[in-house]
């Protein structure tokens, strides 16, 4: 059986929501989606559970106008600002919940979704006291404003969303969104070139939350930059770097976000060739060195 339902709204009761979200509205639109089950929202408010009660009663926690069904549903948002869904059994839950959590919450019965002045633990303890649901509100991670930002710096920034869960035996488990690694660094530049001289090399990675990024880089000839940043994602980092003697190196670089989560290692092979000046005027020493020796090169180069 294929039921289509809609589990997150509001009433009129909320904030910036329409007058005309009643429940006998709400029953009569509802078809015209397809939807044939809704979730009421607000059921926290005593305005909204008076027309919540309006409905024809299926069973304790069904109800039904107009052919459309309901069931007991609210928002409410914790501390720091995270938005928390709940479904409830009965009236009775709704009453034992909202009493536990009245003298936490300053606009309980005058916003459809209330501010609550407690952790998503402590909400999912409540909700699973009275056999309530709970999860999260919103897919996204919530944006938060510094009103205190200097002039300086970016008022808004991001949290990690919380949200929690209630496992078959009761338990309940704290489950953070996990933040993710930026991707692997790809390292651009010379890859050949002499002893002595500075080249410039650049690093970039994208991050999947657009956090800004750090650099470690390991040059391959035992030196390295601890962390070189913070870099804003996507864009390019420039580092320069002098390779003191001769050889093959490896350039190894991985990337670390705001959150300490690391990518994995990007790398780059570059060669510094023996300096062919060097070498030229090792073999003309030579040569006076031993005036005898190699008559035919002599010739050749004029000695």
């Amino acid at each position: 059986m294929i039921i289509n339902a809609d589990l997150h709204i509001h009433s009129r009761y909320s904030g910036a929501t329409s007058d005309k979200m009643n429940i006998e509205t709400i029953s009569l639109e509802a078809p015209r989606k397809g939807i044939d089950v809704m979730a009421t929202g607000d059921c926290l408010h005593s305005g909204w559970i008076k027309e919540i009660k309006t409905c024809n009663v299926i069973d304790d926690g069904t109800f039904e106008m107009n052919g459309t069904r309901f069931i007991l549903s609210t928002e409410v948002e914790g501390l720091h600002r995270v938005h928390h869904l709940l479904y409830f059994p009965c009236f009775s839950a709704v009453d034992e919940f909202k009493e536990k959590i009245m003298r936490h919450s300053k606009n309980l019965e005058t916003d459809g979704r209330p501010n609550v002045n407690l952790s998503g633990e402590d909400i999912a303890s409540f909700a699973k006291d009275v056999d309530a649901l709970i999860g999260p509100a919103h897919a996204f991670t919530p944006i938060i404003f510094d009103p205190y930002a200097g002039p300086e710096e970016n008022p808004f920034f991001t949290i990690p969303l919380e949200f929690w869960v209630l496992v078959n035996d009761g338990e309940i488990t704290f489950s953070p969104v996990p933040n993710q690694s930026p991707f692997t660094p790809e390292i651009d530049g010379p890859t050949s070139g002499k002893a002595g001289i500075e080249y410039d090399y650049t690093f970039v990675t994208d991050d999947p939350e657009d956090d800004d990024v750090f650099y470690y880089i390991d040059w391959g000839d035992g030196t390295h930059e601890n962390w070189a940043g913070p870099y804003a994602s996507g864009v390019d980092a420039t580092i320069s770097h002098t390779y003191d003697e001769e050889g093959d190196y490896v350039i190894g670089a991985k990337a670390n976000d705001v959150f300490d989560d690391e990518s994995d290692w990007g790398y780059l092979e570059v060669t510094m060739p023996i300096n062919q000046h060097s070498f030229h005027s090792l073999f003309i020493w030579f040569l006076e060195c031993f005036p005898n020796a190699f008559p035919i090169f002599r010739h050749l180069i004029g000695l």
